[in-house]
Order: structure tokens, then C-alpha cells, then sequence
């Protein structure tokens, strides 16, 4: 899932070599501004509308993600039963928000890569967090079993990045990235407790800043299910 830029072509050659290395079919579907014009359309799901009402389901943009799974396996004649999803920035704000709100009973493992701020597993009102218009759209059950990586370059640490939404509730997130990766695990421990099976961890990609480039080979192996646990 590519970031701001909606530059799907970018990431599709970013993924390339790693794709042949490691054998992989790797899918990039481009959310384009001429049907997807907003960050409330695309990375948030398109769960509300500019009004703050529901939509339905099948409009969210989560909603492209399992048929176009059904679409790529009819294409390559395969019989892949399940998929991996990974995205940056934006593209991994999409992400955390799909491990949480979007149905995917096919998804096997997720990896949201240094994304600008979060939605937060709590009360607060949504899109900061699990409560307000997106009150019981979670089954915080489900969504803590489901294997997320939180993948963080130790070097994305700009505060001055113009891609860095800085608000109030943003901020409280922690402020930069890297402080708000960890701030959202640890919010997500904390509301999943003992008795909750939790599938969530973070990971690192050592020096490196915000790039999905970079940030990439990094996380295949939580991709593939090569990671030690």
C-alpha cells in the first residue's frame, strides 16, 4: 500500500527485486485522488464520509482489498489461499486501520510501516481512536489476533517533515513516528491485558528514515512468516 503521494508505480519498482529474490507476487493497486481525493477516503478506510456518517461497508476502500485478492489468483491460475499486506506512511496507516475495521478472513500476516499517526485502540473519538463514529465497528478480539507488525525505521525522527500531521491529538500520539509506533502498541497491550491473545509486535529497521525503499527488505520476513517470534 503506497503513501501520500499515491504513487503505486513507485513502490511496484521499489518491490521488484525483492519480489524475484524471494519469490513473490507482490500486488500494488494505486487508491488515485480522482476517486479516492482525501486521506479520510483512502488511508482511513473511507469508513465516514465528509459528514461524519457511515458508510457502507462496501464503499470503504478496505472493501477492494479480498476481491482483489480473488482477482490476482484467477489471473495467475494459482491457488494461493491467503495474503500479506504491507504499506508505508500512508499506506501503512491504511493498514493498522484494516488489521482493525475491515472483515479480510483471508489476511495472514500485516505490516504497517512507519505511518504518521494512528488510530488508537481506545474510546477516543475516531480517527484517533476505536470510539465516536466507530464505536462496534472493531471486535478488539479479532483485531488483537491478527499477526500486525508495527515496522519502524530507527532513524524516522523528523519533526519538521511536512508529511508529519502535527495537532494536538497527533501529538499525544508522541512526536515523531518512532514515538508514536511505540505509543500505539503500548496502548493496544494495555487494552488487550492478559486474557486477550495478542498477535501485535513492533519491529525495527535499523537506520533507516522514511523510506519505504529502505524499509522493505525489512519486512519480509514478517511477511512470509520468517520472522523468530
Amino acid at each position: 500500500m503506497h503513501g501520500v503521494y499515491r504513487d503505486g508505480d513507485r513502490y511496484r519498482d521499489e518491490w521488484r527485486d525483492l519480489a524475484e529474490k524471494h519469490d513473490l507476487i507482490i500486488v500494488v493497486p494505486t487508491f488515485g485522488r480522482q476517486d479516492f481525493p482525501t486521506t479520510a477516503s483512502y488511508n482511513l478506510g473511507g469508513i465516514v464520509d465528509q459528514k461524519g456518517r457511515h458508510n457502507p461497508r462496501s464503499r470503504w476502500s478496505f472493501a477492494a482489498i479480498e476481491p482483489l485478492f480473488d482477482e490476482i489468483v484467477c489471473r495467475v491460475a494459482g491457488d494461493q489461499r491467503g495474503y500479506a499486506l504491507y504499506g508505508h506512511s500512508a499506506g501503512g496507516q491504511f493498514v493498522h486501520r484494516y488489521v482493525a475495521f475491515a472483515d479480510a478472513p483471508r489476511l495472514e500476516a500485516a505490516v504497517a510501516a512507519n505511518s504518521g499517526w494512528y488510530t488508537m485502540p481506545n474510546g477516543a473519538a475516531f480517527p484517533y481512536g476505536w470510539g465516536g463514529e466507530a464505536r462496534g465497528l472493531v471486535s478488539p478480539e479479532k483485531a488483537f489476533q491478527r499477526p500486525l507488525t508495527i515496522l519502524l525505521g530507527t532513524e524516522d525522527k523528523d519533526r519538521n517533515d511536512p508529511n508529519l500531521r502535527r495537532n494536538e491529538q497527533a501529538d499525544q500520539q508522541g512526536l515523531t513516528r518512532f514515538e508514536r509506533g511505540h505509543a500505539f502498541l503500548s496502548v493496544a497491550r494495555d487494552m488487550a491485558g492478559a486474557s486477550t491473545p495478542f498477535g501485535w509486535k513492533i519491529a525495527y529497521a535499523p537506520g533507516i528514515g522514511h523510506d519505504n525503499g529502505g524499509m522493505a527488505p525489512f519486512a519480509i520476513p514478517y511477511l512470509v512468516g520468517l520472522a523468530k517470534p
